[in-house]
C-alpha cells in the first residue's frame, strides 16, 4: 500500500510501479520494462486487479485473427472493445516508434 507505515518509500515505489504497468497495457509511455516486469512477476509482485498484460492482449488478437482472419478489432464491439482499444493503442504506438519517436514499443 502507498501508505506502508513501516517504510513509506517502499509504498510509494510500489505504487509506481503499478502507475508504470498501467500506462504500459495502455500502450503509453512507461518506464517499466519487459526486464523489470518479468523480475517483478518473478518475485510475486501483485499487480492490480482486472489487470491485464500485453502478452495477454496480444493471445486475445491471435484468437480474434484465427476466429475473423484479419486484426481489425472494432472498438464498439462490446465484448472485444478492450481489445480494440489496445489494438488502436499499438498501432499508434508503432507510428511514433517508427517515425523515431519515443514510444513504449521496442523493435523487439
Amino acid at each position: 500500500p502507498q501508505h506502508f507505515i513501516d517504510n513509506p518509500q517502499l509504498g510509494k515505489w510500489v505504487c509506481k510501479q503499478r502507475t508504470e504497468y498501467k500506462l504500459m497495457i495502455e500502450g503509453k509511455g512507461s518506464t517499466l520494462t519487459h526486464d523489470r516486469f518479468t523480475a517483478l512477476e518473478a518475485n510475486g509482485f501483485v499487480w492490480p486487479r482486472g489487470c491485464v498484460t500485453w502478452e495477454q492482449r496480444l493471445g486475445e488478437l491471435q484468437e480474434f485473427r484465427e476466429k475473423y482472419t484479419h486484426c481489425h478489432v472494432p472498438q464498439s464491439l462490446t465484448e472485444k472493445s478492450p481489445l480494440g482499444k489496445w489494438v488502436k493503442k499499438q498501432r499508434i504506438q508503432f507510428k511514433l516508434m517508427m517515425d523515431g519517436k519515443t514510444s513504449s514499443l521496442t523493435p523487439d
